[in-house]
């Protein structure tokens, strides 16, 4: 999301992952320093149930399109998909679809956090699953109206709604899918609650004043590639192969792109695209709440110190009717 009109669409896939590298870059000088931001609000999709089948699935989109040094001779760096460097991919415990994003002190987190738990959660789903399509309820001639009898409003209760899930399905481009640095699966709702339902909760935070305000349309997305990780030495040894695979090693062509390293590394995701359209990364995962998260991931090894996953600090939730 951004705090302008002037951020171009794509950034709003970066803003939450790379909050830490924005805020730390230098301002243009004369220009006001934006306010940090601080936390996201989201539904999580990482559940003990859905994570077995992303970590498969994730895995085996890692060994299809990560380079492997030890194994560069059976990977095919000009085949039909592109080679990444590992950490463009993003780790499992990351995965979610952002509702917004928030810069707020210590009080307003507060207030966040209490607004969040007074959320009707069952009331929004039950709002979203009404449906538009239905053909208004046509009233009666006014004198047969009131011909008939007074009798009480039904006493009912609301029916409670069937749990909400999504299934994660296909890649798509944030930019030109030749020229991309950031891929996502869609969410898709069978029952076509979701985006009404994440519309009804981002514009209850929004009125209260919670979240960078952003008039541009929701689009709900699980980030699977993001190159702005890509650091270093592996953005090195990323275009010192591209350089190889299209002859240009030494070349000043090479030279002149290493002024601009810092911006995400670009890459051609038409193949890959096409590869994985219709794919699932999960099927029918239950989104079991709505979330305020703090930005930037932290990573989370193993008892050797491997970094194995990275996962966003949930700082309040409330559970989603199911």
């Amino acid at each position: 999301m951004s705090t302008s009109d002037d951020v171009p669409a794509d950034r709003t896939a970066e803003m939450v992952e790379v909050f830490d590298k924005s805020n730390n870059s230098k301002q243009g000088q004369g220009k006001p320093k934006k306010p940090p931001l601080t936390h996201f609000l989201c539904l999580p999709l990482v559940t003990p149930q859905s994570r077995p089948e992303l970590d498969r699935n994730l895995q085996d989109f890692r060994n299809v399109v990560v380079f492997d040094k030890s194994a560069s001779s059976t990977q095919d760096t000009q085949g039909a998909v592109p080679i990444l460097p590992a950490k463009a991919v993003r780790p499992v415990g990351a995965i979610h679809l952002t509702l917004g994003v928030m810069s707020l002190s210590t009080t307003q987190l507060e207030q966040a956090k209490s607004d969040l738990t007074s959320l009707n959660l069952s009331k929004l789903l039950s709002s979203a699953t009404s449906n538009p399509a239905d053909p208004p309820t046509t009233s009666s001639p006014p004198l047969a109206t009131l011909q008939r009898p007074v009798s009480p409003p039904p006493t009912s209760p609301t029916p409670i709604p069937p749990p909400l899930k999504v299934s994660l399905t296909s890649l798509h481009s944030m930019q030109s899918p030749r020229h991309t640095s950031i891929l996502y699966a869609s969410p898709h709702d069978p029952t076509s609650r979701l985006l009404p339902f994440a519309l009804s909760i981002r514009s209850s935070f929004t009125e209260k004043g919670h979240l960078v305000p952003d008039s541009r349309p929701l689009k709900l997305h699980a980030t699977i590639v993001n190159t702005i990780y890509v650091r270093g030495r592996d953005r090195t040894d990323y275009h010192s192969r591209q350089d190889e695979d299209n002859g240009e090693m030494g070349s000043g062509k090479g030279k002149g792109r290493r002024k601009k390293r810092s911006a995400p590394l670009k890459f051609d995701a038409k193949a890959l695209i096409e590869r994985y359209e219709g794919v699932e990364w999960a099927k029918d995962i239950l989104l079991d709440r709505v979330a305020i998260c703090e930005m930037g991931a932290k990573e989370v090894r193993d008892e050797q110190g491997r970094v194995v996953d990275a996962v966003y600090t949930e700082v309040a939730s409330v559970a989603i009717p199911s």
